[in-house]
């Protein structure tokens, strides 16, 4: 496979005339892809690069040197992360955390300039694509994203043969995971469908999305790929919440997303963010039964993958309950329009209906105190009914 990928970019280099160097590596604004022109421009000038690599005269001493650079880089990255790492066992709010932060971030900075140098005169070697999976990293440290996610392109194009590419993509995808955030975007427990939604998440979601691009086309079918796809329809989901047709997109993702991995560990999660892409079409006020009972179709079908594990359990049930809630609301407004406008036996029967949910909730105790109000009126016209009949 990699020496297809090599003959393809080869090729590719025939229709362009060979220049000298590469042109200037420039930082592109917010886009939601990489473009087909931005990656077919890669791609030439990858290939033009491969080309002058292959031509390049590679002595033992240049290998020797630029062996040591790249040796030199990753341990000072292998410091930088371990000062990175043990920020997650310190309050954010803490002179510790921010005297640390300085540290590594001081310390990322360097090895991505010395990097960045390295690989100008090193980018030949053996050791290129290594000096380049390190200045990306530290890129990626410094929220430098969208110059991050040009250089991953260089790296997959030009080293069609790098042996850790597989371990960047990792790192990259975490990172992207760690942008999109989605966790802190979504709100199981909201009282209405408009309170699932939260933050405003669309610098960040522009920045994810770069990475998760182009980690749903290359990475690999069993781990990077899923999670970069569902990444991708995630974003489309959050973005919902300002732009309902977004909803729609992130219905079609999850859609594709369970037909091109069916068999993935993730078909769970996105069975059950499908089912909200769905619910999150109604909202409160205007509650829309045919998609409540939608997405509870789609949790259903995402029971199926619970097996033993009480974590998918408690998924599942915190889903019904989120359901039953937006069920017992639409109820209990109904019944409330029926009760305005005077038709207190359709009233009776919702405020019954929404009791019938979930006794427990304060939906159910107004539904009872509307009851205990309009019983005697029904019981009055029923006298009065059967008194008329009588006569």
């Amino acid at each position: 496979m990699n020496l297809h990928r090599l003959l393809v970019l080869l090729c590719l280099a025939c229709c362009s005339t060979l220049s000298a160097v590469d042109g200037p590596k420039t930082n592109a604004g917010p886009r939601d892809d990489f473009g087909l022109n931005q990656i077919a421009d890669a791609k030439k000038k990858s290939a033009q690069f491969q080309l002058r690599r292959k031509q390049f005269t590679h002595t033992a001493h240049y290998e020797q040197d630029a062996a040591q650079v790249l040796a030199t880089i990753t341990n000072s990255f292998k410091q930088a992360e371990t000062l990175y790492t043990s920020l997650d066992s310190m309050p954010a709010d803490s002179d510790e955390w921010d005297n640390t932060w300085d540290q590594a971030e001081t310390l990322f900075d360097t090895i991505y300039e010395q990097s960045d140098d390295a690989y100008d005169l090193y980018a030949y070697s053996n050791s290129g694509a290594g000096i380049l999976d390190y200045n990306i990293r530290c890129l990626l440290r410094l929220n430098y994203v969208y110059k991050a996610a040009d250089r991953l392109i260089d790296c997959w194009y030009r080293y069609p043969d790098y042996a850790s590419i597989d371990d960047l993509f990792s790192f990259v995808l975490a990172e992207a995971e760690a942008l999109q955030n989605y966790d802190d975007a979504i709100n199981l427990q909201a009282g209405n469908p408009n309170e699932v939604l939260q933050g405003d998440w669309d610098g960040e979601l522009d920045r994810a999305n770069m990475l998760f691009y182009m980690l749903a086309e290359h990475g690999d079918y069993y781990n990077i790929a899923p999670r970069a796809s569902l990444g991708l329809a995630r974003s489309l989901l959050i973005r919902g919440r300002s732009n309902r047709d977004k909803l729609l997109a992130a219905q079609f993702a999850f859609s594709n997303f369970l037909n091109t991995f069916p068999r993935s560990n993730l078909a769970f999660t996105a069975l059950c963010e499908q089912a909200l892409s769905h619910l999150l079409q109604t909202y409160a006020g205007r509650y829309d039964a045919g998609v409540l009972n939608k997405g509870s179709t789609f949790i259903d079908q995402a029971e199926l993958y619970v097996a033993d594990s009480e974590e998918r359990k408690h998924i599942i049930r915190t889903y019904r309950a989120l359901i039953i809630r937006w069920k017992q609301d639409k109820d209990f407004q109904t019944a409330q329009w029926y009760d305005n406008k005077g038709h207190l036996s359709s009233a009776a029967y919702y405020y019954k209906t929404a009791i019938a949910f979930d006794t427990t909730t304060e939906n159910a105790r107004a539904s009872r105190r509307a009851l205990e109000r309009i019983q005697p009126l029904l019981d009055a016209e029923a006298t009065k009914a059967t008194n008329n009949v009588v006569q």
